[in-house]
């Protein structure tokens, strides 16, 4: 798993005592199954067998989806739906936080986007505008992702660098209008499929 910043937790290099019982169990079914089936019975045995050890796609998630302290207000938003569907798909995780990517310090006033001269701007409350440094940390977390080879993301809900389909409308009244953030939309650009921890199970067409 990847941290914010792209380290590797652990590269899944060196397998298991788990994965070593698993592979023999596998290798002698597969000799008893292959003596006794039709070649067809044996190709749906196969896949039925690998179907939850199979690593499906690499995700990028929110990191504070995942835990990590990195909201404006200097709290995590940890989703247990997320984190479940993560480790029982045994997915690849790359964590991101386009905010933290742009420099912007962990706490800092709320943002949202504003709509000022016909242009999608990122302000704080006070009429602050920040957009650059979204903007330079969505291109740094769709960078980490594209490299890394991801193919689907899981953002925050509502977040004006990650909001997927709706965020805030820069009254600062809780008002939602519709719109991706600015995070979201470089990685729409890019072709990586996005979903929000509240819809990613349809999004993604899986249990």
């Amino acid at each position: 798993m990847k941290d914010v910043r792209g380290i590797d937790d652990d590269n899944g290099t060196n397998p298991t005592e788990e994965d070593r019982h698993f592979a023999n169990v596998a290798i002698a079914f597969f000799r008893c199954i292959v003596l006794y089936m039709p070649i067809c019975h044996v190709v749906v045995v196969i896949a039925g067998v690998f179907r939850r050890r199979e690593i499906i796609v690499k995700v990028a998630v929110s990191a504070c989806l995942l835990g990590v302290r990195c909201r404006f207000d200097g709290r995590s938003k940890p989703s247990t739906e997320v984190q479940h569907f993560l480790e029982g798909h045994e997915c690849q995780v790359v964590k991101i936080c386009p905010e933290v990517m742009g420099g912007l310090s962990i706490p800092h006033p709320p943002h949202e986007q504003r709509v000022l001269d016909g242009q999608v701007r990122v302000v704080d409350a006070e009429g602050n505008d920040h957009t650059e440094a979204f903007e330079a940390g969505a291109r740094a977390a769709c960078s980490l992702v594209c490299d890394s080879g991801c193919t689907h993301a899981i953002l925050k809900a509502k977040s004006p660098s990650c909001g997927v389909g709706e965020v805030y409308d820069g009254t600062f009244s809780d008002v939602l209008v519709p719109g991706d953030g600015v995070a979201t939309k470089m990685l729409k650009e890019a072709g990586v499929v996005v979903a929000t921890e509240k819809n990613f199970r349809e999004r993604f067409g899986c249990e």
